[in-house]
């Protein structure tokens, strides 16, 4: 039966006729139409519902299935994020960001399997060493590498969700007071340029121009 009040799809139909001044990418654009056909004659029916008591029909219509849909997978997102909820820590948490020099895309884009496992040692290493220096902990995480920006330009870097505690042995579990903790951007870049150095040696082809020793002494994007 059909919600009493106005579905996301009620307003995506209202703005169908203005659809190509709305810009929106081909996926976009594939997205706006499932939604508005989901569960309605052009996506075709299953089955026809019938009362034999008073009589009634109602034919029921396929889904789109797509996952940005809230009558289809917005559902399983739901869940999944409550589910995920459930397991959290009762620590605050952080949203720590990686971004690779562009003095260093170049050379990562020609060598990608390669030097993205650098990247990743290079910043989850640093993590490791500012939480066991300033913070005396041993930290759990973990991060997702992104390669291009809101732009579609190629601009790796890595997102990291990192708890606002740790443990202090491998029994104690502490949530550290406020205190100053050092920036990262200290150690990473020399630390990174050690590790694309390694991972460069006897594997990049001949000719791969390695980066200078100044990029380690630039700022990083954090």
């Amino acid at each position: 039966m059909r919600p009493s009040g106005p579905e996301v799809s009620d307003v995506f139909r209202a703005l169908q006729p203005k659809l190509s001044e709305l810009c929106l990418s081909p996926d976009k654009s594939r997205i706006f139409r499932s939604i508005i056909s989901c569960r309605t004659a052009s996506a075709g029916a299953h089955r026809e519902l019938h009362c034999d008591s008073c009589g009634y029909t109602e034919q029921a219509y396929n889904s789109c299935w797509n996952r940005h849909c809230p009558k289809c997978r917005g559902g399983d997102v739901f869940g999944w994020v409550r589910d995920r909820l459930n397991d959290l820590l009762p620590v605050p948490y952080f949203h720590v960001v990686f971004t690779l020099p562009s003095e260093l895309r170049e050379l990562v884009y020609a060598n990608k399997r390669l030097l993205y496992d650098a990247f990743f040692a290079a910043s989850s290493e640093t993590l490791l060493t500012v939480a066991r220096n300033n913070l005396l902990l041993s930290l759990g995480f973990f991060g997702v590498l992104h390669t291009w920006n809101q732009e579609l330009q190629y601009h790796p870097h890595i997102h990291y969700l990192v708890p606002g505690g740790g443990l202090h042995t491998d029994t104690v579990a502490v949530r550290p007071e406020s205190r100053s903790v050092s920036s990262p951007s200290a150690c990473l870049g020399s630390r990174l340029l050690r590790q694309v150095h390694r991972a460069a040696k006897g594997s990049l082809p001949l000719g791969a121009a390695l980066p200078a020793a100044t990029v380690s002494e630039r700022p990083w994007g954090l």
